[in-house]
């Protein structure tokens, strides 16, 4: 059996999320974020420019990142503790995974889903004779 939810928030929501066991995605979300799971994996893709406060670990897993920071492995070689210290006004990122993996990413301009001003633009009226049906 397989249970797959899609949940759509604002850019500047802020989330918490605890989750047993999966994947969990987070894409283009810019508010605090605090996310665990049991066994799995978690995958953030964060909105850039902003600035964020991320701490990140894992009992047995790893954790991949594109953020400046400091990386430590944990007990006995089997975790991973990320942080990249904490800037005052900067979106706090706490993220737990006991047996999986961790990715904290930054998402390319590109991704970003639009904007409630590009939503809002006039729409091109074509006649219904320009494209028939078939």
């Amino acid at each position: 059996m397989w249970i797959e939810y899609q949940i759509h928030a604002p850019h500047d929501t802020n989330l918490v999320i605890h989750h047993g066991t999966g994947t969990v995605h987070v894409t283009d979300i810019a508010g605090d974020i605090d996310a665990s799971g049991s066994r799995g994996d978690i995958v953030l893709m964060l909105r850039g420019p902003g600035t964020y406060s991320i701490n990140a670990k894992t009992k047995l897993g790893t954790i991949a990142t594109d953020f400046t920071g400091d990386t430590q492995r944990r007990f006995y070689l089997l975790g991973w503790n990320f942080t990249n210290g904490n800037t005052p006004g900067s979106h706090r990122i706490r993220v737990r995974m006991g047996y999986g993996g961790i990715t904290v990413k930054s998402l390319p301009k590109e991704a970003y889903a639009p904007s409630a001003e590009w939503a809002a633009r006039p729409k091109l009226a074509f006649p219904n004779n320009i494209f028939p049906r078939a």
